[in-house]
């Protein structure tokens, strides 16, 4: 990961160290593969992918999709995946 990826997400990977909750990172390739319900012509402009919150939780947690990308002013999108039992 660049210097500048790792920046940008520091906060992220220091709650997930305190938590105890690994944080994954996925290349925007592996991320094009996955069939979301909400692709986005705004993130395949600028990611190369349709999709980065669905494809990434459904991809780390090899499971369902059970809450929908959720947009949170100015540039945060969450989206949760149920892994399988």
């Amino acid at each position: 990961m660049s210097i500048k990826k790792k920046q940008d997400v520091q906060g992220l990977v220091e709650l997930g160290e305190e938590m105890n909750i690994p944080v994954q990172y996925f290349e925007k390739e592996e991320l094009a593969t996955i069939e979301i319900p909400n692709p986005s012509e705004t993130v395949q402009t600028f990611e190369g992918t349709p999709s980065v919150s669905e494809a990434a939780a459904i991809k780390s947690s090899g499971g369902k999709l059970v809450v929908e990308k959720q947009k949170f002013p100015p540039n945060l999108t969450i989206s949760i995946a149920r892994i399988p039992n």
